[in-house]
């Protein structure tokens, strides 16, 4: 269990198990864009790190409104083609392309995390959310640990496949993957585990909610 690892045990797994160190230029960051949290069809992007990280930069700097679902979203995952772009469904993840943690204790800095990932050499992108530092609150930050390779799904279409049952094993399956990693990576930035809202239950009639309910798979809306 991760959380009887201590700092220095997991600094030790990140080591072995990571790929070998890349320039930001050379390593691919595979999403699905949408123009904003309303836009039903996206686009599949596929840049290197270094591109991705500037449009992150550019983006924290364009005027808004102030309306969190009018800003650019991101999902983290290979996402089926279908007609006119990419959907957000859960159904439509093919892979995810990188494991998502988000904060919302502004009391707990992300400072120790950031200087160990970067002493490690792991590939990550923490950048503020939206709500940050808006109305009294301290600094409230978001993390991007993206994969080497996309984590492929098995076909949900085969002969003898419960395509229902399938789906929502992939969805626990996933979702305790990134609780575990969300663990080591807490545990490596000295910060307490806070309680995750994104194992509530989605709303049936959401289009977009299975896709927002997935840990790692929730829209990162925020610059």
């Amino acid at each position: 269990m991760t959380t009887n690892f201590d700092a220095a045990e997991i600094a030790d797994i990140l080591t072995e198990k990571s790929a070998p160190w890349q320039p930001a230029e050379a390593i691919r960051i595979v999403y699905g864009a949408f123009e904003g949290q309303r836009a039903k069809y996206g686009s599949a992007v596929n840049v290197d790190m270094a591109t991705w990280a500037q449009s992150r930069q550019e983006a924290a700097y364009t005027p808004h409104t102030g309306d969190k679902s009018t800003l650019p979203g991101e999902v983290g995952a290979l996402l089926a083609p279908d007609g006119a772009g990419v959907r957000r469904r859960a159904q439509d993840v093919l892979a995810p392309t990188w494991v998502f943690v988000d904060t919302d204790d502004a009391r707990q800095s992300g400072t120790t995390l950031r200087h160990r990932l970067m002493e490690l050499q792991i590939a990550f992108l923490m950048t503020e959310s939206f709500t940050s530092r808006h109305n009294g609150n301290g600094v409230k930050w978001h993390l991007f640990l993206p994969l080497s390779q996309p984590k492929t799904f098995s076909s949900r279409n085969l002969p003898g496949i419960d395509a229902r049952a399938t789906l929502e094993a992939r969805k626990d399956w996933w979702r305790r993957v990134c609780d575990h990693v969300k663990r080591a990576l807490f545990t490596l930035g000295e910060l307490t585990q806070e309680q995750d809202e994104s194992h509530d239950e989605p709303r049936a009639d959401d289009d977009t909610a299975d896709i927002n309910a997935i840990n790692g798979f929730r829209l990162a809306t925020d610059n």
